[in-house]
């Protein structure tokens, strides 16, 4: 550290003092500037320390990336003058740079001020996640606007396929879901696998969130390598809500995966009544491929409460005979469209009519 000039804040034998306490190089220049109250006017461009115990030279982050993960902008204007390569990678092998460190941290000055210097706004790490697609994943929404509007490319994938759009969209980041989209990105990319952005929305419940897809265009019968839908990502986890939302947007209740397996199969398997009563009044098929019907499904596994409401809804034929399932605005809305309130799957059996009574 001789070679570095240090500006004190405090007294000076006693900041260095605690800074020379810290065993490690990210410890000295990141925490000391925190905690000491010691800025860096200047340093050198990168830095390493020995490992003695493991014998074996050990780089530790350069101390651009140490500046940048602790929002120290002034150290990071010193740094720059003297030298420093912004687009440097750290030495573990993850190709972490400052700029998706800021990303990663959420300094939008850091960000900045980077870019500005000349930081690659597409260069990715080892595992290919870009600064767009890590600021996407922490919802820092500013940040993904400054990088869109320095060029970064907004489908840019990582290695198993997924786009910021898709990592955006499975935490719920609804702004920076809205902003990508809007920057031109891919609704229906599908990454390895065949999961599109749909898929995760609904696999982890996002409403607010399928819904802004479904305006873009979403398709919402669209199915995976292994044939699951949408539809089965949300009812797999019991996000009844998404479910809906996907139903009132034309997807298929009896679309099943590449085993057979139909939406209503998997909330009877599971255990997931509120489901089943949805896809119930929906007009899912109770008899699936191989013969075995939803009640029996049911019964194998041993969900009780399930069985007994297929067994009391067993003559349910309509949408309307579900009128304690559907809300009042789906009742009123098959009536206008001309459901009959007499109708009945066999003679003498329950009417939507006889259930009101």
């Amino acid at each position: 550290f001789t070679d570095c000039r240090l500006q004190k804040q405090s007294s000076r034998q006693s900041a260095i003092g605690k800074m020379y306490g810290f065993s490690r190089l990210r410890y000295r220049l990141g925490g000391c500037l925190k905690k000491c109250g010691i800025r860096f006017v200047a340093c050198p461009p990168t830095m390493c320390e020995c490992d003695t115990k493991a014998g074996v030279p050990r780089r530790f982050d350069l101390p651009l990336i140490v500046a940048s993960r602790y929002g120290c902008t002034d150290a990071i204007v010193a740094m720059i003058e003297n030298g420093a390569d912004v687009n440097e990678a750290r030495s573990d092998g993850s190709g972490m740079t400052a700029l998706h460190v800021a990303c990663l941290q959420g300094y939008m000055e850091v960000a900045k001020l980077l870019l500005t210097s000349g930081a690659v706004v597409n260069q990715a790490v080892s595992n290919g996640y870009t600064p767009l697609y890590i600021a996407c994943g922490q919802g820092y929404i500013d940040i993904a606007s400054l990088l869109l509007t320095n060029g970064a490319a907004v489908d840019q994938a990582e290695m198993r396929g997924a786009t910021p759009l898709g990592i955006a969209c499975g935490r719920g980041h609804t702004e920076v879901v809205s902003l990508l989209l809007a920057n031109g990105a891919a609704v229906n990319h599908a990454k390895d696998g065949g999961a599109t952005p749909l898929h995760i929305a609904c696999q982890h419940g996002r409403t607010e969130v399928a819904s802004l897809l479904l305006a873009k265009g979403a398709a919402v019968n669209q199915a995976k390598n292994n044939g699951t839908t949408p539809l089965h990502a949300a009812c797999w986890e019991g996000h009844t809500e998404v479910a809906s939302l996907l139903l009132t947007n034309g997807a298929a209740v009896d679309q099943a995966e590449n085993g057979g397996i139909t939406p209503l199969g998997v909330a009877c398997v599971r255990g997931l009544l509120a489901c089943v009563q949805l896809f119930s009044s929906h007009g899912a098929s109770r008899t699936f491929t191989d013969a075995m019907t939803a009640e029996e499904a049911a019964e194998h596994i041993g969900q009780d409460e399930v069985v007994a409401w297929l067994t009391t809804s067993r003559l349910w034929s309509t949408p309307l005979h579900h009128l304690t399932i559907i809300d009042a605005t789906r009742a009123r809305e098959l009536l206008r469209g001309g459901a009959d309130l007499h109708a009945a799957a066999v003679a003498d059996g329950p009417t939507p009519l006889s259930l009101a009574h």
